[in-house]
């Protein structure tokens, strides 16, 4: 029976009685690990988290997988690489590029997956506000010397998977047994029916608000604070909107500041994060999941919302001519206003995008990627 051993980033936090505390979208996407492995699967977690928002109490027993738990610093012991045939872990944890040199001289397989390119990498550790400007100095220098270390533990593997366009578009030259895959749980299922899209239309028909929800870091990287802005100009304008916005960071005193300066309090909410309960996972169409959208691009454009996005790179090219492009608050206003008046996203182009999207095909595509290569060795 083949062996999975998975070197994962998420964060865990011990609890008594063999329990743990773990981000519910990381058992959920274990799970889905478990189901397509054949054979035994072991996840490595490194303890120092002390809290997860959102978080979720789990039995160790019932995971359905074995959950090895290490310290920060503790190395990785050579009985679990011994005993797994495949090594999956992120090329983007430092302390797993010389995994190769490890793993060298065993009939253990090793495969990456990264989703950072360097200049992320640079502008993450630069624009960290919380550090002095030598300790940015510092760790920026420290990026720019491991890059030539993690290039050659790219080389090395046996596969890697991309996890990003800038990603790959950096190292795609570095392996010849690559893939590029966006990790993505839309299942068919999810994708928006057109009584949707009529139930939404007659609403809006009716009077009712446009509903709005950002759900993030409160921090400038992430452009909350251009949303207080955006939120004035579609006021001005006549736009009849509310805004919910959920997150934590630097800027919640700011925003709150703003809202009551602004007299926003009408359209605009701000609380923290909310626990999405778990249910949300396996039972994909309820009230909650009506009504707020999911995190990222395709989702958005499965549930057929007009999207609305700063000019980020991870942007897949197939579906940038069914999304608005702004580069300041007056751009998104502007772009909200006309999606208010235009016809949600449809046509043969759009609706073989949204096909090709779902987990399902997605993961067909994967498969016979895989029975593919296996064919050639």
């Amino acid at each position: 029976m083949s062996a999975l051993l998975m070197l994962s980033p998420a964060p865990v936090v011990e609890l008594p009685g063999r329990e743990v505390l773990l981000d519910v979208d990381f058992v959920e996407g274990m799970k889905l690990h478990c189901q397509f492995w054949p054979g035994r699967v072991c996840c490595v977690l490194r303890r120092g988290a002390v809290s997860i928002p959102g978080g979720r109490r789990y039995s160790r027993r019932r995971l359905g997988f074995d959950l090895v738990l290490l310290d920060p610093d503790e190395p990785l012991p050579e009985v679990l690489i011994d005993e797994a045939n495949l090594v999956y872990c992120s090329a983007d944890d430092a302390q797993y590029l010389r995994l190769p040199q490890l793993i060298n001289g065993r009939l253990t397989r090793l495969v990456y997956t990264l989703e950072n390119a360097p200049g992320l990498r640079l502008a993450s550790v630069l624009g960290d506000r919380h550090c002095s400007l030598w300790r940015r100095l510092r760790s920026a220098l420290w990026v720019l010397r491991n890059e030539s270390e993690l290039r050659a533990a790219i080389r090395a593997a046996d596969g890697v998977q991309f996890n990003g366009f800038a990603a790959q578009r950096a190292y795609r030259r570095l392996h010849r047994n690559s893939l590029f895959y966006l990790h993505s749980r839309m299942r068919t299922p999810m994708l928006a029916r057109a009584a949707d899209q009529q139930a939404r239309a007659e609403r809006l028909r009716d009077g009712a608000p446009l509903r709005l929800v950002f759900v993030g870091p409160l921090e400038r990287a992430s452009g909350a604070f251009d949303l207080l802005q955006m939120a004035y100009l579609l006021k001005a304008h006549g736009v009849d909107f509310r805004l919910e916005m959920f997150g934590e960071g630097t800027l919640d005193g700011r925003l709150r500041d703003g809202i009551a300066a602004l007299d926003l309090g009408a359209q605009m909410t701000l609380a923290e994060s909310p626990g999405f309960d778990v249910a949300l996972v396996p039972h994909l169409r309820n009230a909650l999941t009506a009504t707020m959208n999911p995190l990222k691009i395709y989702n958005y454009l499965a549930a057929r919302k007009p999207v609305v996005s700063t000019e980020i790179e991870n942007v897949d090219p197939a579906l940038c001519p069914f999304i608005s492009f702004a580069s300041d608050a007056g751009g998104f206003a502007a772009a909200i206003r006309a999606a208010c008046r235009a016809r949600p996203p449809d046509g043969p182009a759009f609706e073989a995008a949204i096909a090709g999207i779902s987990w399902e095909a997605r993961a067909q595509a994967i498969l016979a990627r895989i029975d593919a290569w296996q064919g050639r060795t």
